[in-house]
């Protein structure tokens, strides 16, 4: 056994590929490679009794001295080891994170969302912070995607549920965002209702798996509970909240921060305008909700 073309040292910038590293045997059993970046591997040629270490190091692969091991097995037991470095030099790619589906959404307490999906590019690692028990973080490799499915507690109370996705990367770290305005299940028992208390947390994963991840959305018989919303119309101006009855007076208005805090609720009987001027300047979340109908709207407050 030994090594006939190529050097076991090599420098090579990620996603390019490195010289073949070719040895030539007269009897071989079996080959172990260990510590080769993702992307290299080897090829067996039985026609010229030789294989090969060939490949590129992943595109997104960072700077680092791969120091690698090549075992190539004469026998069950008896093997030749040899050792080698390729030092890998990261190229300069710029890591993007955008929401691309369902970047705003209304559900009811109980029912499956919609399923969010950020497309990015260049992504190390993703974070997800503000997603509730019921949801779950997945990631499509072969598409660049990370989709945020499955369902809201039904024990949770109205609330507006600001998700955050941070995607790192190796030169940099790129955010998206996005809103799920949750409703309160009328079927669920009032006092076992909460606005903030289901459990929230914070979903970790290294953008590593190579198996697409499969999803489906579906609206169950939500669109019963949506087809009630022209009951009422909600308009925004001048500080100035109005609200206009059809035929079911009564609703509570909620007032959220762009992170999903609940600032004030004011209760309103009837077609009326509500004046905000109070409230600190900037984006804010308003929730007008009754009985079977919610809109959510976003304003600036001037």
């Amino acid at each position: 056994m030994e090594l006939v073309d190529g050097s076991l040292e090599q420098n090579v910038t990620a996603g390019n590929a490195i010289d073949p590293i070719v040895f030539g045997y007269q009897s071989l059993y079996q080959v172990n490679l260990s510590s080769f970046p993702e992307g290299i591997g080897f090829e067996k040629d039985e026609a010229t009794s030789t294989f090969s270490i060939i490949g590129a190091p992943d595109q997104d692969t960072p700077t680092h001295d791969f120091e690698y091991r090549v075992a190539a097995y004469t026998s069950e037991k008896d093997s030749i080891v040899f050792n080698g470095t390729i030092s890998v030099e990261q190229q300069n790619f710029v890591t993007t994170l955008v929401t691309i589906e369902n970047e705003s959404q209304d559900v009811v307490a109980g029912y499956a969302i919609k399923p969010i999906v950020f497309r990015y590019a260049h992504m190390q690692t993703a974070v997800v912070d503000g997603i509730l028990e019921g949801l779950e973080v997945s990631q499509d490799k072969e598409k660049d995607l990370v989709i945020i499915s499955g369902s809201i507690p039904q024990n949770v109370g109205d609330r507006v549920l600001a998700i955050c996705v941070t995607a790192k990367g190796n030169n940099n770290d790129a955010e998206a965002s996005a809103t799920i305005n949750i409703s309160a299940n009328p079927d669920y028992s009032s006092s076992s209702v909460s606005s903030s208390s289901a459990a929230e947390s914070s979903s970790s994963y290294r953008a590593e798996s190579s198996s697409s991840q499969e999803f489906s959305s579906s609206s169950n018989e939500r669109s019963a509970i949506y087809a009630e919303q022209k009951a009422f119309r909600v308009n925004f101006a001048n500080n100035e909240l109005n609200v206009t009855f059809a035929n079911k007076p009564g609703a509570n208005v909620q007032i959220f921060d762009v992170m999903g805090h609940l600032i004030e609720t004011i209760r309103i009987d009837a077609s009326t305008t509500v004046h905000l001027g109070h409230l600190p300047r900037g984006k804010a979340l308003l929730k007008v909700s009754g009985r079977g109908f919610a809109e959510i709207m976003q304003v600036v407050v001037k």
